[in-house]
């Protein structure tokens, strides 16, 4: 299936056997893409023939998704505020497993995330804080 969705040349062979074939390749595609999909994405795609059209429009939608997702869990790890540290420490690291689990491209890296972590402290910890940044 990736030799098709993955194809670059979008021109037809000239042979009519090697034609039918790939036609029939890229019908199974398709075939295998409207199987696969959720319903309420099969509009999106459902006018395309051509399985890397529709396998573009897919990675587009689920692409932008993942971003906005990566966003709202970014800002909800900032905006934790626990008294007790040990509640604190299970949310943030519950947080950032989901931001891990959307892609590697999107984890956030150690260095940005121990500010994110330091700030978040309840101000009863702010000797632990300067000491820290020391």
């Amino acid at each position: 299936m990736w030799d098709i969705i993955g194809d670059d040349e979008k021109t037809m062979p000239t042979d009519p056997k090697e034609k039918k074939k790939r036609e029939i390749k890229e019908g199974k595609a398709m075939y295998v893409l409207f199987v696969i999909v959720e319903d309420e994405f099969l509009y999106r795609i459902k006018n395309y023939k051509m399985p890397s059209d529709a396998w573009v429009i897919l990675e587009t939608l689920f692409t932008k998704k993942n971003e906005d997702k990566l966003h709202q869990l970014e800002n909800e790890l900032m905006s934790i505020r626990d008294k007790m540290i040990r509640q604190y420490f299970i949310k943030v690291k519950s947080l950032h497993d989901k931001i891990q689990k959307i892609g590697a491209e999107s984890a956030i890296s150690e260095a940005r995330m121990c500010p994110i972590v330091i700030r978040g402290f309840d101000p009863k910890y702010s000797g632990l804080v300067t000491a820290t940044q020391g």
